[in-house]
C-alpha cells in the first residue's frame, strides 16, 4: 500500500488538521477531534484490489462522526467495511452500537449518520465495496449499518487482511477473483449477523453456489450435479434458487462465469501471448466451436475480434 500521509515530519501543531484532512479527501468527510491534540500521531496508506478501494488508517485517540453535511458530499454508490487490526473501535449508526475488537468487522453506510471513537494506537482498514454488488447479494436492507460479529465475520475478517498483504502483487485476472470472493464473504457475514430472514437464506446459499463454481469451473469435466454436491443442495433445488433469486439456473451460472473470465482474460494486455484457444480452455471449455458461438451470443463478436477491439480501445462496455 502507498502512503498518503504520515505525521511523521509534520510540525505537531498541523500534524492532526494533515491527517483529518487526508482522511477526508481519500476516503469520506468527516469530523474528528483528538484526545490529545499536542501529541496526536497518525498515518494513512492506501491501495486496490480490483475495483475495491482499501486504505489504512492508524492514529491516536480520536473521536469522529459523519453527519448530514459530510452525506451530502459523500458519493452513495459505496457502503464501508471497517476491519480493526489493532486497538479498540466503537462505532454508532441507526441507534445501534458495535465495538469492535482486533479481528472485527463491521459494515457502515456512509448514507446514514454514524458516530464514534477509536482508541490509542489503533489500527483500522477501511475497505470500500459497490452497494450494487453488496445488495445483489443479500438484498436491500435498510439495518445494515453497525453490525459486527467475531464469530460470523472470522472468515471474511481474516480474507480482508490476507487480502491487503497481496495487495498490488496479483495479475488483473487473480485480481477479479480476490475481489469476489471477498464480496462474498462480506455478504454471507452480514447475512449471518443480521439474522436475515428468508431472502437472505436464499442469498446465502447463492454465496455457496457461487463460490463452488469459482473452485471447479476449469475443469472442462464439470457437471452441475458436482457444484449442486459442492454446495451442499440438490441440483433441483439449487436451480429452484438460482430461478428466484438471480433469474438463472446452474448450466447457465457456469456458463456466465466462464465467458466472463475468459472476457476479462482477452482484455489482459498481460496475457496476450496466451492464444484464445488456450484462454478457453483453461476456464473449462473443450469445444472451441461452442466457446466461439456463445462468445458471440454474449457479446457480439467472435472472441479474436473482440481481443482486437481491446487492443485498439473500441470494444464495448459489457460491464
Amino acid at each position: 500500500m502507498r502512503a498518503v500521509f504520515c505525521t511523521k515530519d509534520v510540525h505537531p501543531r498541523d500534524r492532526f488538521e494533515g491527517w483529518r484532512a487526508a482522511v477526508c479527501d481519500a476516503v469520506v468527510p468527516h469530523n474528528s477531534v483528538p484526545r490529545e491534540h499536542h501529541s496526536f500521531t497518525g498515518d494513512l496508506e492506501a491501495g486496490s484490489v480490483g475495483s475495491l478501494d482499501v486504505w489504512r488508517l492508524s492514529c491516536s485517540a480520536v473521536n469522529f462522526n459523519h453527519e448530514d453535511r459530510h452525506i451530502a458530499n459523500t458519493a452513495p454508490n459505496h457502503l464501508f467495511v471497517f476491519r480493526l487490526t489493532h486497538g479498540l473501535l466503537a462505532v454508532e449508526q441507526n441507534g445501534r452500537e458495535a465495538v469492535l475488537r482486533s479481528g472485527h468487522f463491521a459494515l457502515i453506510d456512509p448514507m446514514i449518520p454514524y458516530s464514534g471513537t477509536l482508541a490509542d494506537n489503533s489500527d483500522l482498514l477501511v475497505l470500500s465495496v459497490p452497494r450494487a454488488e453488496v445488495e445483489a447479494r443479500i438484498g436491500r436492507r435498510a439495518d445494515l449499518g453497525a453490525r459486527s460479529s467475531a464469530e460470523h465475520g472470522s472468515l471474511a475478517s481474516s480474507y480482508l487482511t490476507a487480502m491487503t498483504v497481496h495487495e498490488g502483487q496479483l495479475s488483473p485476472v487473480a485480481e477479479d477473483m480476490v475481489e469476489r470472493q471477498c464480496l462474498d464473504l462480506v455478504a454471507l457475514a452480514v447475512c449471518e449477523m443480521a439474522g436475515a430472514p428468508c431472502k437472505s437464506s436464499r442469498a446465502s446459499l447463492v454465496l455457496r453456489i457461487r463460490s463452488a463454481v469459482e473452485s471447479l469451473m476449469r475443469n472442462p469435466g464439470l457437471r452441475v450435479s458436482d457444484i449442486a454436491t459442492a454446495a451442499g443442495v440438490s441440483v433441483r433445488h439449487a436451480n429452484a434458487v438460482l430461478a428466484a433469486e438471480q433469474g438463472t439456473s446452474l448450466s447457465r451460472l457456469l456458463a456466465t462465469m466462464r465467458l466472463d473470465r475468459c472476457r476479462k482474460a482477452l482484455e489482459n494486455a498481460a496475457l496476450a501471448e496466451r492464444s484464445v484457444s488456450e484462454i478457453a480452455y483453461s476456464w473449462g471449455f473443450s469445444d472451441l466451436t461452442h466457446f466461439g458461438r456463445v462468445f458471440r451470443a454474449a457479446y457480439g463478436v467472435p472472441p479474436r475480434t473482440y481481443r482486437q477491439s481491446c487492443r485498439a480501445g473500441t470494444h464495448p462496455n459489457v460491464d
